[in-house]
């Protein structure tokens, strides 16, 4: 759901920012489909499915995109009260990054959790995974999560001096800032 809504985004955007969230269930799914080659734990016997089921990569890309938006929503968390907030629409699938009051934050996670936590559950109420399974998948989403916003904020940074270029001939911008500090973001926006 999540992973489709990015792609639009990014066909419309082209950005750097959203091309990472598109990636970020994709990428997920790739680790784990590579662990169950090795692992060949078996499904329940109510599933309709007859692959392996150990990790649930279900699991494993709901949790990766959970762990790295709280993430990234939390380098634009603001202490200052001059700074104006942005919605919580905004904030998911906004363009611009915008400092992030505690409550649009605490908005911000709410939904994520909303929208991500079922999908590991109703992997083992319809049947499809053991709880094992999606344990694995979820702590599979944990570390593919700290992992790749590590991997992603060393290169933000790297290239924080590239913002708005053209990468691929035009095919992609790059928009997604680092933030230094919030006294440098909010000097740029006076």
């Amino acid at each position: 759901f999540m992973v489709f809504g990015y792609i639009i985004l990014f066909l419309f955007r082209r950005g750097t920012r959203e091309l990472v969230m598109a990636s970020l269930g994709p990428v997920a799914i790739g680790v784990s489909e590579l662990i169950k080659l090795c692992v060949r734990d078996g499904r329940p016997a109510e599933s309709c499915l007859h692959s392996c089921g150990m990790p649930s990569s279900h699991a494993a890309a709901s949790v990766t995109m959970l762990l790295y938006s709280i993430l990234d929503g939390s380098l634009f968390l603001s202490n200052t009260s001059n700074i104006q907030s942005t919605d919580v629409l905004n904030t998911i699938i906004g363009g611009e990054q915008h400092f992030l009051s505690l409550k649009t934050y605490s908005q911000y996670i709410s939904v994520l959790f909303a929208l991500l936590i079922p999908i590991p559950i109703s992997r083992v109420i319809v049947g499809d995974h053991f709880a094992s399974q999606v344990l694995a998948g979820s702590l599979l989403g944990v570390v593919i999560g700290i992992v790749l916003f590590e991997l992603v904020l060393f290169l933000r940074i790297r290239w924080q001096k590239d913002l708005g270029i053209q990468l691929l001939c035009g095919t992609i911008i790059h928009n997604y800032a680092a933030i230094v500090n919030e006294e440098t973001r909010v000097e740029e926006q006076i």
